[in-house]
């Protein structure tokens, strides 16, 4: 959900986004080593030319994948040549199973994973808890001529049980700085 709402000489604006993201979906198929053929994989990868050949791999569809559980609030006004000022809530549970976890077969002994997920009854890992997110952001923008802005974002990042094993909590603060010049 979205919307904006004018006050004063600007808007005020919000933004509400909830996802949940099935444990199987985007999950390959098995490889299959009688006939050597890959089964179907729903991941892009994305060749990159300079500073050496490299290869990033990335999901072709929901941007934090599968097993996902997230929440997201944006918030903030802005004053169109002025100035803007926001922040952001981001809460996310990701389970287990990932862009590497493979299909298997089923055979009705096995729990069914719910998202988010604490275990990959087709495969072992060393993967077994739920990944937790939460992001606090706050940023704001002025326009010290007609064109040209300065920007400024301030984002704390907290991860509890990184890469879904039994973790400490660990953070991080970021601040990006910026100027823009539009004509």
């Amino acid at each position: 959900m979205k919307g904006a709402l004018p006050f004063a000489k600007g808007f005020l604006y919000a933004g509400l986004e909830g996802a949940y993201t099935d444990p199987f979906l985007y999950i390959r198929e098995k490889y299959d080593a009688s006939s050597g053929i890959y089964g179907v994989g729903y991941d892009a990868t994305v060749r990159i030319y300079n500073e050496g050949l490299q290869y990033l791999r990335d999901y072709i569809g929901y941007q934090y994948g599968n097993d996902a559980l997230v929440g997201e609030l944006r918030f903030g006004y802005r004053e169109y040549g002025r100035w803007s000022a926001g922040g952001q809530v981001f809460y996310m549970l990701h389970g287990v199973m990932d862009m590497d976890s493979l299909w298997g077969t089923y055979s009705g002994a096995e729990s069914v994973p719910v998202t988010p997920s604490a275990a990959n009854p087709f495969e072992t890992t060393a993967k077994d808890t739920v990944a937790t997110y939460l992001v606090l952001s706050g940023n704001g923008s002025y326009a010290i001529l007609p064109g040209l802005d300065l920007s400024a974002e301030l984002d704390w990042i907290a991860v509890w049980n990184k890469g879904n094993v039994a973790k400490d909590l660990v953070t991080d603060l970021q601040v990006t700085l910026g100027i823009s010049y539009s004509l």
